[in-house]
């Protein structure tokens, strides 16, 4: 974990904005040993743009819901992805 933070410190140096691409699942590595992606927000201490798959309004809002506050309100914007087209949401 020191040399991800270190590597994170250096590349971030002088930055407005670091895009990390994250796993399939935020609460688990990428299929490795290394750590999960909520693991290094809260290492990094940074905030997070999350793209999701749309489920159903009330499902979506409540994992949205659920993972900014499991990563402590660090989720400050979300896309969400795969949405029905306007009018076809039952």
């Amino acid at each position: 974990m020191g040399k991800i933070k270190k590597a994170f410190e250096d590349i971030s140096r002088n930055r407005d904005v670091v895009l990390i691409m994250g796993a399939r699942e935020i609460f688990f590595g990428g299929g490795g040993s290394g750590p999960s992606d909520s693991q290094l927000v809260k290492l990094f201490n940074t905030s997070v743009l999350l793209v999701d798959r749309y489920q159903r309004d009330n499902l979506t809002f409540y994992s949205l819901l659920s993972l900014n506050s499991f990563l402590d309100g660090r989720v400050k914007a979300a896309i969400l992805n795969h949405a029905a087209p306007t009018g076809s949401i039952t």
